[in-house]
């Protein structure tokens, strides 16, 4: 049976904001975690805020209630306490108690999985953030590390740099390297989208970005 309610961690954000419209156009009912509901201006009827922050593992389990499947772009901001193996790490136990397996997570191009064979491009984006971002480019590897030690049916799509812009659908999905160069913020909430939808990339990590339109 397809998913009807989906727990949505990150939707307050750029490219978040664009996955709920996604999830909502598609028929989902979202339960959307939100750390300022006050300052969230987003309404729909198959939409409910769950106020509170990700970090705390009772909210965690809060926002699961009643779902089918967990989507997450949640990203590491400037100056806050790391998020991803946290996070991941509450996700695992929440949605084991709550009998949840399907995750889809958003990560950079930067995390390294088996089987890749990164180009240029992608080995210096991933060396960039080794080493002006060492801590949260460690911390998304660990929770990468973690997903794959655990038995969730999960996908962590990689991409490269984000454009906050609708995109046409037209994608490019590799798995070995990143090959573009940049990827539109409406394009991964079709990839996400469709990946709940058909169930696909179980347990991969693939490079989605947008093609070239020129």
């Amino acid at each position: 049976m397809q998913p009807t309610t989906i727990a949505l961690l990150g939707g307050a954000g750029r490219t978040g904001r664009f996955l709920l419209h996604h999830l909502l156009t598609s028929g989902y009912h979202v339960r959307a975690l939100v750390r300022h509901p006050e300052l969230f201006d987003y309404a729909h009827p198959a939409l409910e805020i769950v106020p509170g922050d990700a970090l705390d593992f009772l909210c965690i389990t809060h926002l699961l209630q009643g779902c089918n499947a967990v989507l997450s772009t949640i990203g590491q901001r400037k100056d806050e306490p790391l998020v991803a193996l946290q996070v991941t790490a509450h996700l695992l136990e929440a949605m084991q108690q709550a009998s949840i397996s399907r995750y889809i997570v958003l990560a950079g191009v930067n995390v390294d999985a088996p089987g890749d064979h990164k180009g240029p491009a992608a080995q210096q984006a991933t060396a960039w953030m080794h080493l002006h971002f060492p801590d949260a480019h460690a911390d998304r590897q660990r929770s990468f590390e973690l997903l794959q030690a655990s038995n969730l049916a999960w996908t962590m799509l990689r991409v490269p740099f984000i454009h906050f812009e609708e995109g046409s659908g037209n994608l490019l999905v590799e798995l070995r390297d990143c090959t573009a160069q940049q990827v539109m913020a409406g394009d991964i909430a079709r990839f996400m989208v469709t990946a709940l939808q058909h169930n696909r990339y179980l347990r991969q990590a693939p490079f989605v970005s947008s093609r070239s339109t020129l």
